[in-house]
């Protein structure tokens, strides 16, 4: 069995939507940009393998106004150059009959590249907000904002 995956490239933008004057106007808050995604799965009688590969990914902050060099929340890429990948993770495990054998029966490289990160306390805030409200259930959520009200009730 063999699996193969793979894209040059996506782009995600993430909007806010916000109502003013009866009307709901949408704000591009952020866009995630990734290059060269790469998913292998290979599954034989004697050994399995899987591969992950990730050549660069961009977090673009359109919220901040302090200039270019402040444009992204996280990039792998600086000075418009990159060569080497930013993610490799490779697994592979070996039956112990198989004649690749080597007194090995699991391996597992992984190489991370360079990702530099840039805070806009602003757009951190409305993506852990994003998050909390993609990601959590609603039942989690009233019991967060319960306790929430119960933390700020007794520390004034």
């Amino acid at each position: 069995f063999e699996c193969h995956f793979s894209f040059s490239n996506a782009t995600l933008t993430i909007v806010k939507e916000i109502k003013k004057d009866k009307e709901k106007i949408e704000e591009k808050m952020v866009v995630l940009m990734v290059e060269g995604l790469v998913v292998q799965y290979i599954l034989r009688s004697d050994e399995m393998v899987a591969y992950v590969g990730l050549h660069s990914l961009v977090i673009e902050d359109l919220k901040q106004e302090k200039g270019t060099k402040f444009r992204y929340l996280a990039s792998s890429i600086i000075n418009n150059q990159q060569s080497e990948d930013l993610i490799k993770v490779a697994y592979q495990m070996i039956n112990s009959s198989s004649p690749k054998y080597d007194n090995v029966e699991m391996k597992l490289d992984l190489s991370f590249n360079e990702l530099h990160f840039m805070f806009n306390r602003e757009t951190v805030l409305f993506l852990g907000n994003f998050a909390n409200v993609a990601f959590v259930s609603d039942n989690d959520r009233k019991k967060m904002m319960k306790l929430k009200k119960m933390l700020l009730s007794t520390n004034p």
